[in-house]
């Protein structure tokens, strides 16, 4: 998605908010393998700023979707 998009920024949820600690480097690892440096060079990760209410949000958004399309 990287490589095809070119992002400057990817927001990652819940768990990797929680565990930054612990994916961080695997993350860096996979991307330093699988992307391409040019769009590796300009995407940043950052964990969501939402944390654990993302979900609740995400909830409530699909919710007031399918009630004004009815």
């Amino acid at each position: 998605i990287i490589d095809f998009l070119n992002p400057e920024r990817i927001i990652i949820g819940s768990i990797y908010s929680r565990s930054e600690k612990l994916f961080k480097t695997t993350v860096e690892e996979i991307l330093q393998r699988e992307t391409l440096e040019l769009n590796r060079k300009v995407c940043s990760l950052f964990p969501c700023g939402l944390g654990e209410n993302i979900g609740d949000y995400a909830a409530l958004g699909v919710a007031k979707v399918n009630y004004a399309n009815k």
